[in-house]
């Protein structure tokens, strides 16, 4: 049994970039990835959901953030709920989230993929989760 994938058109785009901009930063010096590899030091994590990041969502975030100098990051639903207002001129960093869809017929397999964009903790008002410490067990933060 495949697995199909099946992302949006800007889901398409993000894995693009995602892949030139590191291609770039290996092919020409640092750039934005390894500047903002540089400049977060250790886990990058969401203080709403209390987790790690997945390495892949890390990827996206290093190749599309600018100055990025916090390790928090939340999606804009999640911080309207916890209260959080975004600053106006603030842009979130472009990440493809997956969902599993199965054709009970055919017993295919559809990975669905989409646009979500994570904002830097840098660019809220209110983030008032304080930077917890990693817990090495199980890779939440408590």
């Amino acid at each position: 049994m495949a697995t199909k994938y099946d992302l949006t058109k800007n889901a398409k785009a993000v894995k693009e970039s995602t892949a030139n901009s590191i291609i770039n930063d290996l092919e020409n010096g640092p750039g934005k990835f390894t500047k903002n590899l540089e400049n977060l030091k250790g886990v990058l994590y969401n203080p709403t959901t209390q987790t790690t990041l997945s390495d892949k969502k890390v990827v996206e975030i290093l190749a599309h953030g600018e100055d990025l100098s916090d390790q928090r990051f939340v999606t804009f639903s999640q911080a309207q709920k916890a209260g959080m207002h975004i600053e106006k001129n603030a842009k979130g960093c472009p990440t493809v989230n997956y969902s599993i869809e199965k054709n009970n017929s055919t017993n295919e397999i559809t990975l669905k993929g989409r646009t979500v964009h994570y904002f830097n903790a840098k660019d809220l008002l209110k983030m008032n989760a304080p930077k917890a410490a990693l817990s090495s067990k199980n890779k939440s933060y408590l």
